[in-house]
Order: C-alpha cells, then sequence, then structure tokens
C-alpha cells in the first residue's frame, strides 16, 4: 500500500476495485487502521480523513471538547462586568 508522499506499508495485499458511482476514493481495512491514528472530521461541510503511522497521541474529541469550555469560561469571565447589587441592607 502506498500513500501519497511515498510511504510504504509492506507485505500488504491489497485489491483493487472500480468505483462505478463515484463517491468514494479509497477503502482500506481495519488491518491498516490499527497500525496507527485514524480520524474523520467533517468541518464546514468537508470531510477530511487523515491517518499516521505510528501513532504519537490519542485523539480524545470529549476530552479537547471540555478543556476548550474551561478554557473559554476563563477567557469569559474576565470580560463581564459586575453588576452592582441593588439589595438595600437590612435594619436591625
Amino acid at each position: 500500500m502506498f500513500r501519497e508522499d511515498n510511504f510504504v506499508i509492506p507485505s500488504t495485499v491489497v485489491t483493487e476495485c472500480v468505483n462505478t458511482r463515484g463517491d468514494w476514493s479509497l477503502i482500506f481495512g481495519i488491518d491498516i487502521i490499527t497500525r496507527g491514528d485514524f480520524a474523520i472530521t467533517n468541518k464546514g461541510g468537508k470531510s477530511k480523513v487523515s491517518f499516521r503511522i505510528t501513532s504519537i497521541a490519542d485523539i480524545d474529541f470529549l476530552k479537547e471538547d471540555k478543556v476548550a469550555m474551561i478554557k473559554a469560561k476563563h477567557l469569559n469571565k474576565g470580560s463581564k462586568k459586575s453588576i452592582p447589587s441593588k439589595r438595600r441592607k437590612k435594619k436591625r
């Protein structure tokens, strides 16, 4: 198997097939996927497939979302102006 950057996975049996409908450009199996990191994203309605060998990091979208939410809350704290309280003091 070859990638466009001339990366080769040796001793891999591949099968060529004709895409008669034109709605896909590549099929590869779990035997290849389990050798590295594989992700599919769809930002702005455009799908993107990313694959790398050797795996160098965990991809955890849920964890990334939580970190982004914490950072956003932290950044927004400084931008909000406090509104003075109009409560009357209780008389003793």
